[in-house]
């Protein structure tokens, strides 16, 4: 059920894009995905190495397990948000430095390129902390 939610959370979001007069893959940056997902899941796995895969079986199929282990499964849960939320941050300074290198040149275009990369980025580090971990460290914490 929480996975269906998660997934109904992200489908409004495309669709008030939708809404908003953006294609869905105008919303889709591959770099900016990058940039969020692959550091919060390596370092939320590195976090706790050995609860880390049950964490997700557990919010998965749920099981049973001790209250330290689902404390411990919301502690990785909840670093995932925090390092999601840095991510991010570290994509508006990328999108930041690819403005203000643009900036000079009196191009617009890329001007404008490197502002939505900045705010993309940002995004996806919010969406995935409030739509994803948030949610998950509260459902596997019981």
């Amino acid at each position: 059920m929480f996975l269906i939610g998660v997934f109904l959370a992200y489908l409004l979001m495309l669709l008030g894009c939708i809404y908003a007069g953006l294609s869905p893959l105008e919303v889709i940056d591959i770099p900016s995905i990058l940039i969020v997902f692959f550091p919060t899941l390596i370092l939320g796995y590195f976090s706790n190495r050995s609860q880390f895969f049950p964490a997700f079986k557990n919010l998965i199929s749920g099981g049973e397990y001790s209250e330290l282990d689902r404390a411990a499964h919301a502690g990785i849960f909840k670093v995932m948000g925090k390092i999601s939320l840095g991510s991010g941050w570290l994509g508006v300074m990328i999108g930041a430095i690819a403005m203000l290198k643009n900036l000079g040149k009196g191009d617009l275009a890329a001007l404008g390129i490197g502002c939505a990369a900045a705010l993309i980025t940002a995004l996806y580090g919010y969406g995935f902390t409030y739509l994803f971990c948030v949610p998950a460290a509260n459902k596997v914490k019981g």
